[in-house]
Parts: C-alpha cells; structure tokens; sequence
C-alpha cells in the first residue's frame, strides 16, 4: 500500500507533497448499517501543499452511493436541540434574507429545512428514496441525487447548506466551486464539518473516532476552508467552533480518558493484546476476545467541529 503512494495525488489541490499519518482501523459498519464484513482497509493521508487529508483508497463512488441509498432514515434524527451547527445555520439564514431560495444539499429527510418558515423556496439534494419521499412531504423541491447535477441546473440559490456533507465529498475543492457557483451574487453558502485541526483529533491522528468512520473520506480545516473560499471569491462572514454532542462535565471526562486509554494502545499494543493473549492462554480458549487493537471509541463531546458562513461577493 505504502508504494502506491508514489502515483497518489491530492484530490484537490493535485499536489504530491504527502504524508501518511497512519492506518485507519477497519470499522464493520457504514452509516448505520451493519455489514457482513469490514471494508477495505486504508490509510489517513496529509497534504502538505493545501493541509487536506484523505483516506486512501477509498471506495469507488458507485459502490459509496450503493450504500447510503441502504440508509435507514430513522436511524438519523436531529432537532436544533441536538445540532449546535443547525441552531446556527437557522440563525445566518434568517439574518442574511427574509425570503429566497434555499438549497439544502445532502438534506436527507427535510428536518432541518423544516425549522423555516415556508415564505423560503426549500430545494433538496438527496439520493436516499425513502429519505426523498420524507422530504418532498415536508415541501422540498428534490432537483438531484448529487451536487454535481447543479451544474445542469439553471437555478441560483441565496443560500445553500451543506451540514455534515462535505467529509462525504471526493473532491472537497469541486464540491465548494459547484456550491459556489450556484449561489446568486451576495448569496450565503454554509459549510459544517469535523475541523481536521481540533486538539483532540492531533492527538489520535487516524486513530480518531471521526475520521475512522467509512462513510467520511475527506477532511477539512478552518486554514483549507478560509484559503477555498478566496480562490472561489467568497468572503468569510461567520466562523465558529462547536462540539457535535455538547454533554456534561462526566460524559466529557468519560470520553476523554477513553480515547487517552485508546491512543497509548495504538503507541503501545501489548498494553491491550498482551491480557487478551494471556488470557486465551490461560484458558484455553479462541474465543476469547480479539487480540487486534480496538475500534476507536467515540469522541463527540470533544469540541472537533466548525460552521463557516460565506458571502459570494
């Protein structure tokens, strides 16, 4: 796999100044859905030119697009109350038009486009049927399974947002010039992700809970976010650091003190296989556990997320 790397380029930027930050475990579940068997297994890469990391390999975008349209919708439900970067995209929206169009790409059932009032034009973009179905009863208008259908589209959106969507992109820098590009002049484009320089995710690298989801291929910055957005003529108006779970102070320490536990088994494995390898020995047995490293454990307290609001100017 390392000797691939030779031929390998940054997916957005095209540059070859890579560095491997380390192997990614392999996680049996994709989005929800539980699979007979893990994925293949793939590295966490750095771009030293624009700061994006990757997974390489990836799944090929057909067989991706195969599994989110297995989704069980009901397995993903959020209200304001849950989604710090929802509460706030309401706000920008309201703030930035009293009225328009508004595009809501990835917007899966229609939820958060629900929390407007319907004086704004609601679009989707969604590939999930059951997902579509919900939507279109809520009001949105699909006009597309996948971003890359704007560009056949004449429609020029005052605000488009795209929450938790852009980690599921190939090519985060086409992503934001198609968005981009679809916006009107002075239109609002909102972008939430995993912030790939939080703390907590520099400490775990690639053994950190976000990036070791399968459905997460690309991961951006606050530093690659404000660079894309001048190239692409977009000013930053809102920029804001958040934690996707906010919990309490036991639930914070819970989660910390396991993925400490978590990165000095990744520095030193025997600390975990060392007692499961005893113990199979000691009695005996094969079924005793597994002897490989753990799945990383879930970090959502930690503040690892970012909301940026553009203006296209």
């Amino acid at each position: 796999m390392m000797s691939a790397l030779d031929s390998v380029e940054c997916p957005s930027c095209k540059s070859n100044s890579l560095i491997v930050r380390g192997e990614i475990p392999e996680i049996a579940h994709f989005a929800g859905i539980s699979l007979t068997r893990p994925l293949c297994r793939t590295l966490l890469i750095k771009c030293e030119s624009c700061s994006l990391e990757f997974k390489f390999p990836r799944l090929k975008k057909e067989d991706l697009d195969g599994l989110y349209r297995r989704i069980n919708i009901d397995a993903w439900q959020y209200s304001l109350a849950t989604r710090p970067d929802w509460d706030m995209a309401v706000a920008l929206i309201r703030n930035h038009c009293s009225t328009g169009l508004i595009l809501d790409v990835g917007c899966f059932d229609g939820q958060f486009l629900d929390y407007l009032p319907n004086y704004y034009q609601k679009y989707g973009i969604e590939m999930n049927d059951a997902a579509i179905r919900k939507a279109q009863q809520r009001g949105l208008q699909i006009i597309g399974s996948d971003f890359h259908h704007l560009k056949s589209r004449s429609e020029h959106f005052d605000v488009i947002v795209a929450t938790d969507i852009i980690e599921h992109a190939e090519n985060p820098l086409s992503f934001m010039q198609i968005l981009s590009d679809s916006l009107t002049a002075g239109g609002m484009l909102i972008v939430s992700t995993g912030n790939s320089k939080a703390i907590s995710w520099k400490l775990m690298g690639s053994r950190y809970w976000y990036c070791s989801l399968p459905e997460h291929i690309s991961f951006v910055n606050d530093a690659w976010l404000k660079a894309t957005g001048r190239s692409l003529g977009l000013r930053v108006e809102y920029l804001s650091y958040f934690s996707h779970n906010p919990s309490s102070i036991m639930v914070r320490t819970k989660e910390m003190a396991q993925n400490l536990v978590n990165y000095v088994c990744a520095l030193f494995p025997v600390c975990y296989t060392l007692p499961k390898r005893l113990k199979r020995s000691l009695l005996n047995r094969k079924d005793v556990g597994v002897v490989g490293l753990p799945q990383p454990p879930m970090w959502k307290s930690a503040t690892d997320h970012l909301i940026v609001a553009y203006v296209k100017e």
